[in-house]
């Protein structure tokens, strides 16, 4: 019987309590409206979350989309490498695609051509890792925007390069 009353009697004053608790937070409430009213919310449905394009992370782009013609020299402002301060002069080496083989009546003259055929090689390993490393990234947090499939042939694509170069 007393543990009944007890619990009448805390319900009453919590109730009580609560009233008063509301009644100060519906104040609240409505001065906080009052300071709004001249303000337009911007409301962002599904219809806008679709219509967001999403950017990569890390952008890599082809070398070979630099198209430069034979004998060309071309400045750093010409071909944007990531990594490589504005300002510095770049002239690439424009070859056929592949790898030298001595006895084709291809030898390299001197060793600045071989020296210079190994900072090519190295400079287009860095890009490719770099390219697969970016190909992973999005592959593992990948959205819908890029079904896995795609990403996957990229990644074969981009290490088949990638063994090519190191070889």
């Amino acid at each position: 019987m007393k543990k009944i009353l007890l619990v009448v009697a805390v319900v009453g004053l919590s109730a009580s309590l609560g009233a008063q608790s509301l009644a100060e937070l519906a104040r609240k409430e409505k001065a906080r409206r009052e300071a709004l009213e001249g303000r337009h919310a911007v409301v962002i449905g599904n219809r806008d979350l679709l219509a967001v394009q999403k950017t990569p992370a890390v952008e890599v782009t082809r070398i070979e989309e630099y198209d430069l013609g034979e004998g060309a020299e071309a400045e750093a402002s010409d071909i944007p490498y990531p990594g490589i301060p504005q300002g510095d002069t770049i002239i690439p080496r424009v070859t056929a695609p592949g790898p030298v083989f001595m006895g084709d009546g291809a030898a390299p003259s001197s060793s600045k051509d071989l020296q210079a055929q190994l900072e090519d090689a190295k400079v287009q390993v860095d890009l490719l890792t770099t390219k697969m490393n970016a190909l992973r990234q999005q592959y593992e947090y990948q959205d819908a925007m890029v079904p896995g499939y795609v990403i996957q042939q990229q990644m074969d694509e981009t290490n088949e390069r990638l063994l090519r170069a190191q070889a």
